[in-house]
């Protein structure tokens, strides 16, 4: 709005083209009932007076602006409405649509408002006809970002990940929506999808918390069978490893890292997890005879006095352990996410902070996600209690340093 000056912004239109560019989907929004909120440009380059802006946002209770998909056939102009009630939108963006390889179906997941049930949707692009392949539901919340899925173009069956268990885990499904059999299970959780191999029937995937003796939020890569068998871990460095697979699935890169550790980049075999080659390794030798330290992980206990908890301290560069530094701590108590960094690197801002004369901390209390339903719903309507882990662990940190003046936050 502010670089067009005007909050009737253009921009381009939301389309997503089948794979043979036949067809594609689109879709209108409705938004003239939404609420609307006000934006103020203080400053605005060309008038004296602020200028104001009015943009759909509505707030809990008001209207949601709709949007009503279309699909467009090329050759013939054709426009075939999408048998689907108007679809709400949350947020402003609207759905996102997605082609299986043979052009004849298109797919995508609907949240309802509070986010108590999910839904993944099929859509005929010849007749618009609209399936529920599969309904998700919690008395609570669905978390969108936990659950996640991916088709077997070869079958059509459904791979999904739900907190159904008490942890995230995958489940799969046969392309009529039935339940065929839990893929994975355990007090861990599984984190993203890698990589399907259709014609050998695995899974790859990334997971915390299944390895022992290190930082639950952690994620390494395995795999494993359709059937729930033959689970394989692929990188069994203790670190937080973020994964690229090759198209044809034969290899993948690893970067893997933690806080307190710079790691490396590493070409590995998919089958087994061996190493190819090391394709690099991070050299921090200048930084630390700049005087830089790495970030300290602790590990403590929730309020509960019973829950684990995991954290980062930075100090400044000139620490003094005979002194008493004030704390700041950085914090967002989620719940869509954990928020202290799991490799190297992440929030180096923070250290420009401590360089100030503080020592910062940051900690993931329950609440957050990443660890068991039961760890994340704790801040089911309950944002603000997620606040008293903090200063549980804050507490416990300083009676184990001495530097750190509690009095002091």
């Amino acid at each position: 709005m502010v670089e067009q000056g005007t909050e009737d912004v253009k921009q381009p239109a939301s389309v997503f083209w089948s794979p043979d560019s036949t067809k594609l989907i689109t879709y209108i929004t409705d938004s003239r009932n939404s609420g609307r909120f006000t934006s103020i440009q203080y400053v605005p380059p060309d008038q004296l007076r602020p200028k104001a802006y009015s943009v759909v946002y509505p707030l809990p209770g008001e209207v949601l602006a709709k949007a009503e998909p279309i699909i467009f056939d090329i050759q013939s102009g054709k426009r075939i409405d999408v048998k689907s009630p108007p679809i709400d939108l949350p947020f402003q963006d609207g759905p996102g649509f997605e082609w299986t390889p043979d052009n004849k179906t298109i797919f995508y997941d609907y949240d309802d408002r509070g986010f108590k049930t999910k839904e993944i949707r099929t859509i005929d692009p010849d007749t618009g006809e609209q399936r529920v392949v599969l309904r998700e539901h919690s008395d609570q919340y669905v978390d969108p970002g936990e659950t996640f899925y991916r088709f077997d173009h070869e079958t059509g069956e459904l791979l999904l990940a739900s907190e159904r268990d008490g942890w995230n885990h995958l489940y799969l499904y046969s392309k009529t929506g039935q339940l065929e059999n839990q893929i994975t299970q355990g007090a861990w959780a599984v984190r993203q999808i890698e990589y399907v191999d259709e014609k050998n029937r695995r899974v790859y995937f990334l997971a915390g918390g299944r390895e022992k003796n290190e930082d639950p939020y952690q994620t390494h890569l395995y795999s494993i069978g359709f059937d729930g068998k033959g689970l394989t871990l692929l990188t069994p460095e203790n670190a937080n490893h973020s994964i690229s697979v090759s198209p044809d699935g034969m290899f993948f890169v690893d970067n893997y890292s933690r806080a307190d550790w710079p790691g490396e980049s590493a070409l590995r075999r998919s089958k087994d997890g061996s190493e190819v080659r090391v394709l690099e390794k991070t050299d921090v030798s200048k930084l630390q005879s700049d005087g830089w330290k790495f970030p300290e992980p602790f590990q403590g206990k929730a309020a509960d006095g019973t829950t684990d908890i995991y954290g980062l301290i930075w100090k400044p560069s000139n620490f003094d352990p005979s002194n008493k530094y004030p704390i700041v701590e950085h914090v967002y108590t989620g719940p869509q996410d954990f928020f202290v960094p799991k490799t190297f690197g992440g929030m180096l801002r923070l250290q420009s902070v401590a360089e100030l004369g503080f020592v910062v901390v940051m900690i993931d209390g329950r609440g957050t996600a990443g660890r068991s339903r039961a760890f994340h719903w704790f801040s089911y309507r309950n944002l603000g209690g997620s606040f008293e882990d903090h200063v549980a662990m804050i507490k416990q940190i300083a009676a184990h340093n001495s530097y750190m003046d509690i009095d002091r936050v």
